[in-house]
């Protein structure tokens, strides 16, 4: 078993370093220009998903990890085949791409690859869950793992914990760094605060797609649940609860609209409750009530700055009042008044 998953890994390694990337490497879709190479990377990305997903993800980390230390240490290129940063370019651009896809990426909600023949075409929803059940060892099973004793939960908290502390929030600044080193222009997404807001979302939809009814119940925990109200928790100690207020809105805002511009109010409404229920689980799971206080400012200034914001006010305040009454005031809601309720 050991060793095929380094046979795996070695093969992973291999395929981020195919050149497939040369030039016009953009701030936003992390370099691939043309359909042709849009192509080849999505074949590269199926091959990379038969080696498995948390193999194809230590295997980008590892690379990252040590490009982002050559930038301050020369030794380490000795890992690499060429001492060249431009020779780094292929593998850094497609290791960010692997970072992007598992943990960033959010599909879209109307799927078109219904019949799941093929196993290149899951949803990023999809991945993202199947890249931590892969990662933490966790048995196939339904679209929602359920643990049901509190010794396994505590267990899957912790490493979850310690993946989002060890790796996760370090992230940006060392793919920030690999980017630098080879004198490549950063995309948008790998800023600090743009990765930890759309972590957060992508985490959320993920959450709300494959959390069940039964992780409602006290005694049950959906494996997404934990991620996503541990991921929260963490970024709010790492001082980024602002990040976190953002990806929750953005997330949440978006059933709001998508449920305003609509006439099939069933369904929509039953993804609304849903993206509710998502927010409220993962926010008031935070234990301590400094942390708690902190999230709750930052929700605060943040409705603050949307009614600032607000284009075309009215003399009398109208517009600022209906997005106060319609979008504010029912996010508050959702996200801090349990917090609160719980906390006096």
């Amino acid at each position: 078993e050991f060793e095929r998953q380094n046979d795996q890994l070695n093969i992973a390694s291999s395929l981020l370093k195919l050149e497939i990337i040369r030039t016009g490497t953009g701030p936003g879709d992390g370099g691939i220009q043309s359909e042709t190479e849009r192509y080849i990377q999505l074949q590269i990305d199926q091959c990379l998903d038969r080696c498995g997903l948390g193999v194809t993800f230590n295997a980008a980390l590892g690379i990252i990890q040590s490009i982002s230390s050559s930038k301050n240490n020369n030794e380490k290129l000795k890992h690499h085949d060429s001492l060249s940063p431009s020779s780094l370019i292929p593998r850094v651009v497609s290791s960010a791409h692997v970072v992007k896809r598992l943990l960033l990426q959010i599909g879209q909600r109307n799927n078109n690859n219904n019949d799941g023949d093929s196993y290149g075409e899951q949803t990023f929803e999809n991945i993202l869950f199947s890249f931590l059940r892969e990662y933490f060892n966790l048995s196939q099973g339904p679209s929602s793992i359920i643990m049901s004793q509190s010794f396994q939960i505590e267990r899957l908290k912790k490493q979850i914990q310690a993946l989002i502390q060890n790796v996760v929030i370090l992230l940006p600044s060392q793919i920030a760094n690999a980017f630098h080193f080879c004198k490549l222009s950063l995309p948008m997404w790998i800023v600090r605060s743009k990765f930890y807001s759309k972590v957060v979302e992508s985490a959320a939809y993920m959450t709300m797609l494959q959390c069940s009814k039964e992780c409602e119940e006290t005694e049950h925990m959906n494996i997404g649940m934990i991620y996503l109200s541990t991921l929260v928790e963490v970024l709010v100690r790492h001082g980024s609860a602002d990040d976190v207020v953002r990806g929750m809105h953005h997330f949440w805002s978006k059933f709001v609209n998508s449920r305003s511009e609509t006439e099939e109010m069933n369904n929509n409404d039953n993804e609304f409750e849903n993206a509710r229920q998502v927010v409220h689980l993962a926010t008031i799971q935070m234990k301590s009530p400094r942390y708690s206080a902190i999230f709750i400012r930052s929700c605060i200034r943040f409705v603050i700055s949307q009614i600032e914001n607000c284009p075309n006010i009215t003399m009398d305040g109208l517009n600022a009042k209906s997005i106060c009454m319609d979008q504010c005031m029912p996010f508050l809601r959702d996200a801090c008044l349990d917090i609160l309720s719980s906390e006096t």
